[in-house]
């Protein structure tokens, strides 16, 4: 599919559209405009595909009434990573709670849903990079 291009000067002022009549660039002034690359990302079919199935996600794991089951791998500015698995009573308290696992996030950050029996299965893990670094003789170099 080829983009449309519309291109209106009012005085001043040049203006110019792309085929879903948004504004991709405007300038004042000039006589003979650049015209920008419009391979935005947003004007592909698989992109609002994506976002749209990305929303309605959200939105159903909002309102999910049951026990959701979900693991939290994050990593500190220490370089101490701890692996847990925790269980909300619902989907918004599900939500909240993944929100503030990454606002409060030092480092890599990741929340999934588990199933409850790989949540009852779940050991927690606590790794310390530096200490193991420290304890085999290269404080400074540190392996993930």
């Amino acid at each position: 599919m080829k983009e449309l291009i519309i291109m209106k000067k009012f005085g001043p002022f040049y203006i110019i559209l792309d085929n879903h009549l948004e504004i991709r660039w405007f300038s004042i002034g000039f006589k003979n405009p650049k015209l920008p690359s419009l391979s935005f990302r947003y004007h592909s079919v698989e992109y609002r595909k994506r976002a749209w199935k990305n929303k309605m996600n959200y939105i159903l794991t909002w309102l999910t009434p049951w026990t959701i089951y979900y693991i939290i791998d994050s990593r500190d500015c220490d370089h101490l990573r701890v692996i847990t698995a925790h269980k909300a009573s619902n989907g918004r308290n599900y939500i909240r709670y993944q929100n503030s696992a990454y606002d409060g996030a030092e480092g890599p950050t990741s929340v999934w849903r588990v199933s409850r029996k790989e949540y009852e299965n779940h050991t927690t893990s606590i790794r310390d990079y530096i200490l193991e670094a420290h304890e085999n003789g290269h404080a400074h170099c540190v392996d993930y």
